[in-house]
């Protein structure tokens, strides 16, 4: 019964192992789908973000669009201003002249008014003469000042405009750089998302060819020798002497048969837990991990089969021992149980109590799983 328990104990501690693993494997399942999901989130966010900058940036170059045709027509203002301006300074060079021309005219009548009033004295006439002459020369110079600042003013003015469109020129420059590099931080942006997007992929078919690598590894492990026989070959039939001594000569055959068909229904439920995969699907494929499966129907024929084994070896073990003491043999013989319990199974031979050695007799072969 300790026997039994031993190879029922190892039986559960291996299944318990194969369910702490599934239970780890979900865990981490969970705690990835649990990552997935808010990455998912973020990178929704992020997508709606960049539709967003996207459309503002459509506007901006459509905004520059349109500043561009104001250019054109500011351009052909400024022609109609510089001809209105050359229009207006030829009618004023036109105006001095008149002005001029009607200064001398009235200058001559109040002459001729002056001599007709004072008559013969003409020293009066020379003071009023030389005064008006003082006067005159003071409204001309003033008149000239006047020009002067006139068309410093208007020169002053065309220098401004000049630096106006100049200024306007620098700012359609910097507008048309800005679109320009507003084109190319766009396309930078889709280049990038491009590279991580080839990233991502690269990385998910690592990580599926290093599964498939411990997937073969582990396939090849479970494919290798799963279970070791140790046998005790048998003695030739010939040996008289041995088997005279042997107390299990009166085993039937049966019963061997019985032990054969017993180890190899435990040895086919040895197999029943088998490599199985949990496949995990996500946006950027399918990810693929180990995981150990069991079957509940085969776990219970494992331990009826294992309960059947020990049932019949005692049941063996019985026999022997009585048929040994009704055959009373000339050796003082004992029969000594000994094996590796290994999975539920051992090996046995008789032994001699004084030497502590086996002793050479044929034998139906022991089997002894690993």
């Amino acid at each position: 019964m300790e026997r039994g328990n031993s190879r029922g104990s190892a039986g559960n501690s291996l299944f318990g192992e194969v369910d702490d693993r599934r239970l780890q494997v979900e865990r981490k399942y969970v705690s990835l789908q649990v990552k997935h999901d808010s990455l998912e989130k973020r990178h929704n966010s992020m997508s709606q973000q960049y539709k967003r900058l996207k459309a503002e940036m459509s506007s901006l170059l459509c905004q520059f669009s349109v500043v561009g045709a104001d250019a054109a027509h500011i351009k052909r203002l400024e022609v109609a201003l510089r001809q209105a301006q050359s229009e207006k300074e030829s009618l004023v060079t036109k105006l001095h002249k008149l002005e001029k021309q009607q200064a001398s005219v009235l200058a001559s009548q109040e002459r001729l008014q002056y001599v007709a009033a004072f008559g013969d004295k003409r020293e009066y006439i020379a003071i009023i003469e030389t005064q008006l002459r003082n006067a005159r020369k003071e409204n001309s110079s003033l008149t000239k000042e006047k020009e002067m600042k006139g068309l410093q003013l208007v020169w002053e003015t065309q220098k401004l405009r000049e630096t106006e469109g100049k200024l306007h020129r620098k700012e359609q420059e910097m507008a048309r750089g800005q679109k320009e590099v507003s084109a190319f931080k766009m396309r930078l942006h889709e280049m990038q998302e491009n590279l991580e997007k080839a990233e991502s992929s690269c990385k998910q078919q690592e990580a599926q060819v290093q599964l498939l690598e411990r997937e073969l590894e582990q396939q090849q492990s479970l494919r290798g020798p799963s279970r070791r026989r140790s046998t005790i070959p048998h003695q030739d039939s010939s040996a008289t002497s041995s088997s005279s001594r042997d107390p299990s000569t009166g085993l039937s055959s049966s019963r061997d048969q019985q032990s054969q068909s017993l180890a190899g229904e435990l040895a086919d439920c040895d197999e029943s837990v088998r490599e199985g995969k949990v496949v995990v699907e996500g946006e950027g494929g399918k990810e693929k991990e180990n995981r150990v499966t069991k079957s509940p129907k085969r776990e219970g024929r494992r331990r009826s089969v294992k309960l059947g084994a020990i049932s019949f070896l005692e049941e063996v073990e019985r026999e022997f021992e009585k048929k040994a003491s009704q055959q009373a043999p000339v050796k003082n013989t004992q029969t000594a149980l000994y094996g590796n319990r290994l999975k539920g199974g051992y090996c046995g031979a008789p032994v001699y109590p004084s030497t502590g050695q086996v002793e050479d007799q044929p034998m139906s072969t022991a089997i002894c799983y690993v």
